[in-house]
């Protein structure tokens, strides 16, 4: 039943040109990104330690 009325909420959001639940984008400030390179044989362990 929570499955039926799950799609049915998708389905109605999108037809009314919602966004569909659990898809609305969130605000992204506050949000650091940076970009992390490494050689290919690089392990996990020295990457974090970064």
């Amino acid at each position: 039943m929570q499955v039926r009325k799950s799609l049915l909420d998708t389905l109605t959001a999108v037809a009314n040109e919602e966004p569909a639940p659990g898809t609305k984008p969130v605000s992204q400030e506050g949000i650091l990104f940076e970009a992390l390179t490494a050689e290919p044989d690089a392990s996990m362990r020295d990457l974090v330690a970064r």
